[in-house]
């Protein structure tokens, strides 16, 4: 009985804990699933912040071509959306909600870009124009950076990290609604 006893507990002893190589094994298999899953979780926020910035652009390209049909239809230089009125470009194109602009499809001032988002969306986004002081100061949420490109182009950036690109833009002379992602997959 004595001997049994010695050879269960040397048997014991042997098994109470894992040894350095099984320890490593089950390392790597968590390290790599943790990796999947990270790089799963980050290929969902890209994905996510695409479909956000296509979702605005849709909303806003469908509401500046009714816009501009309502307009043309009715011979209108200007048009009632909600509690805004959207003042029209000379070509006939949304422009901007505030009517001390100049409404040209070529001189289009970021102010003239937010005004229009604004005046477009109910509850918008908040926005910051681009490089401003508002756009450095870190301790002001803003969800888009707004720009006016060559002043015929009004670019809405979704406001990430720098390395990253989402916008779309809206063309003031022809009223197309281009979407720009820099999605990886």
């Amino acid at each position: 009985m004595a001997e049994n006893m010695n050879h269960s507990f040397s048997s014991f002893d042997k098994a109470k804990g894992f040894s350095l190589f099984e320890l490593a094994i089950v390392l790597v298999v968590v390290g790599i699933l943790v990796y999947s899953g990270y790089r799963y979780y980050l290929s969902t926020i890209d994905h996510s912040k695409y479909s956000l910035i296509k979702f605005q652009a849709a909303t806003f390209s469908r509401t500046v071509n009714n816009l501009y049909g309502q307009a043309k239809v009715l011979g209108l230089k200007d048009v009632q959306l909600m509690q805004s009125v959207i003042y029209l470009n000379e070509k006939g194109w949304p422009a901007s909600a505030d009517n001390n602009s100049s409404l040209k499809s070529y001189n289009q001032s970021p102010e003239e870009c937010e005004s229009l988002w604004h005046g477009i969306f109910n509850n918008a986004p908040r926005t910051v124009i681009a490089g401003s002081d508002r756009d450095k100061n870190k301790s002001v949420r803003k969800d888009f950076r707004i720009y006016s490109i060559n002043g015929r182009i009004c670019r809405y950036e979704l406001a990430r990290k720098q390395e990253e690109a989402y916008f779309f833009d809206y063309d003031l002379s022809t009223g197309e609604v281009n979407v720009h992602g820099s999605l990886k997959h």
